[in-house]
């Protein structure tokens, strides 16, 4: 079953505000903010322990080149925020990542035409980054937690894994 346009527009901007950093940390606390999501949605969700790469360091490489231009805790979040909404973009079909860019741009607050074009390439950056570099990886991020210690970074992720049909 296909989505429409406006429901898939719909889609991403709750998961956007879904994946912004929460209320909790362990990863018990984010699979229950998960299952509260779905059954708002009328779903159930279940979580299966993976024995495959881990999807926060995937994440966690994904920023890595742009961390030099996050220099505070607060640029970092953002930074990472913006590689799982980007994560999360790359898992659709090619054609419809710029529609997905202009949705998620909504939630920044660019003060101006110049940051706004940054953000954009920020976005179409991480997208291509992501599909040359884990091209096989659909998970989706359901939520996530980052942590700051120092120089110590600790990022939790639930994530969804697409139906074997999509």
């Amino acid at each position: 079953m296909s989505l429409g346009k406006d429901a898939k527009k719909r889609r991403l901007k709750k998961l956007a505000k879904r994946v912004a950093p929460g209320r909790g940390s362990s990863r018990e606390e984010l699979q229950e903010r998960t299952r509260a999501m779905f059954k708002s949605l009328g779903k159930k969700a279940s979580f299966v322990d993976t024995s495959g790469p881990k999807l926060s360091a995937r994440i966690l490489e994904l920023a890595e080149p742009y961390r030099a231009v996050a220099p505070t805790d607060q640029a970092i979040e953002m930074l990472i925020g913006t590689a799982v909404i980007a994560w999360n973009i790359a898992t659709q079909p090619q054609e419809e990542h710029a529609a997905a860019i202009e949705e998620a741009l909504k939630c920044f607050r660019a003060p101006d035409a110049e940051a706004l074009a940054d953000g954009r390439e920020l976005f179409a950056a991480l997208i291509r980054r992501k599909l040359k570099l884990f091209p096989l990886d659909r998970r989706l991020v359901a939520s996530h937690k980052l942590t700051m210690a120092g120089e110590n970074m600790n990022l939790s992720v639930v994530s969804l894994r697409p139906a074997p049909d999509s």
